[in-house]
């Protein structure tokens, strides 16, 4: 299953391009409403999303104190890490900046959904029963 795979790598804090590419995917994919489905019912991408989209500094990878912290190639060579930790630290903000777009477009997709839902078996006329407007909706059930 190639979505549920996708999810997995859009978790896998320890390849990060790897995660980048996988939330880029999921957000294209939730571009079009007719995926909203198939995401929803795709075990783990909703948690996965709203786990991202929940993360900080505390239990990012590069946090010092996080247990999942590996060390880098730089700081075993004595080489400067302080680019290397910057660049951690902007690709969590973009995988969690990626991962609440993505959820605000399903969001979106649920919400437009719910208020253009047409009243069952055509009864009323055709008017849209459950968008919030203020015009009146005249109906005549003695007819």
């Amino acid at each position: 299953d190639l979505l549920g795979n996708v999810t997995k790598a859009a978790f896998r804090h320890d390849y990060p391009e790897q995660q980048l590419s996988a939330l880029h995917t999921l957000k294209n994919l939730s571009d079009d409403p007719f995926n909203l489905v198939t995401m929803t019912n795709t075990p783990g991408c909703t948690a996965t999303l709203l786990a991202l989209a929940n993360n900080d500094a505390s239990c990012s990878p590069s946090s010092p104190r996080s247990p999942t912290a590996r060390s880098s190639p730089l700081s075993s060579k004595g080489g400067d890490t302080s680019t290397e930790g910057s660049t951690l630290a902007e690709r969590n903000t973009m995988a969690q900046y990626l991962a609440c777009d993505t959820l605000a477009t399903l969001s979106h997709w649920l919400l437009t959904l719910s208020a253009t839902r047409k009243s069952k078996d055509g009864v009323g006329g055709g008017f849209d029963m459950n968008r919030r407007t203020f015009k009146q909706c005249t109906w005549e059930a003695w007819d």
